[in-house]
């Protein structure tokens, strides 16, 4: 054998030990066997717009803070958590704000036809958490 030949297979082996123990590891974390995949942490730690006492049952109030999580269509777990967290900590750190309307939580899907003005706006490249300060409306 080549020394070309038996660099490329040990490198070939490395990467599938590698691939195998990434794998081991993921099952290990998940004992469930994937039927956790299934649910979603967002819906089950942040409420929706509809949820009452969100948006829909408040006037606008003129001066706010609106804090955005913009995503795509397709999302990996990681992404999810990150919304998740997200929400978890306005709602844990500003609850009286949420509350009276003075800050808001808005998770957007940028690939709805209604909110592609927002990759234009915030010029958003990736999933992204943005402060946006209102005045006056």
């Amino acid at each position: 054998m080549s020394t070309k030949r038996i660099i490329t297979t040990l490198l070939l082996l490395f990467v599938a030990g590698s691939l195998v123990y990434l794998a081991a590891g993921e099952v290990a974390r998940n004992p469930n066997n994937g039927q956790a995949a299934n649910r979603d942490p967002v819906k089950e730690t942040v409420p929706s717009a509809d949820a009452p006492g969100t948006l829909q049952d408040r006037p606008e109030i003129p001066d706010r803070v609106v804090v955005y999580y913009f995503h795509g269509t397709m999302r990996c777990p990681t992404c999810r958590k990150f919304e998740a967290y997200a929400g978890e900590s306005l709602m844990s750190a500003f609850p009286g704000e949420l509350a009276s309307g003075r800050l808001e939580w808005r998770v957007i899907n940028v690939d709805e036809r209604e909110n592609e003005h927002y990759v234009r706006d915030y010029e958003l490249r990736t999933k992204s958490l943005i402060v946006s300060e209102v005045k006056n409306g």
